[in-house]
């Protein structure tokens, strides 16, 4: 029993803790959608790529057939490396949103968790202090829900913004790699020789 990793959970034991079925629910739901977003993009980028890469060797093939084909050599290294390009920042943003994705599922179930288990905490030291008329136990309950709260909040919005922040580095790591990417692509239709992908 590891609910501890199975709610991304930070504190407490692998017991089942209040609240951890809302956890895990968000948790999978986050990597599930950003899992789908990352390789949807993946895919995306990918023939991105291969589209251009095949076109920029049909042009080139066209014109060494004319007798230009350093004309085509530069024209495929530019439309090749605009693809590769575009490719990749296609796959960068779609890594980026699902580590969106990711985090903000889990910051959500986290937070929920929170809440549910507070509320679960509270209404047994109610029933408790019902029960048994023991006042020390609605104490109890009241204070480890509202801990329980506003641990599950607190971990929500961290790991949502975590989250958040992951997937604007990833994205901009990308973008600049396929700007790189294209100014390769365009410097090579300078070259005398077309520069193997």
């Amino acid at each position: 029993q590891d609910w501890k990793y199975l709610a991304s959970r930070d504190d407490g034991d692998d017991e089942f803790v209040e609240g951890d079925l809302l956890r895990v629910t968000g948790s999978l739901t986050g990597k599930t959608v950003g899992f789908v977003t990352k390789k949807v993009a993946h895919g995306i980028g990918g023939a991105f790529s291969t589209v251009t890469s095949t076109l920029g060797d049909g042009i080139e093939n066209v014109c060494e057939n004319v007798g230009v084909g350093v004309v085509g050599a530069g024209m495929n290294s530019v439309v090749s490396g605009l693809g590769e390009g575009v490719g990749d920042s296609i796959k960068s943003v779609g890594t980026g949103v699902g580590k969106v994705f990711v985090g903000a599922g889990k910051g959500v179930g986290q937070v929920f968790g929170g809440i549910s288990g507070g509320v679960a905490l509270a209404g047994k030291g109610i029933s408790k202090a019902v029960i048994k008329g023991d006042g020390k136990a609605m104490v109890t309950g009241f204070s480890e829900g509202a801990a329980s709260v506003g641990t599950g909040v607190g971990q929500g919005v961290e790991t949502a913004v975590i989250g958040a922040a992951d997937g604007v580095l990833a994205v901009g790591k990308g973008l600049f790699s396929g700007v790189k990417t294209i100014g390769k692509g365009v410097g090579g239709a300078f070259k005398k020789k077309k520069e193997k992908r």
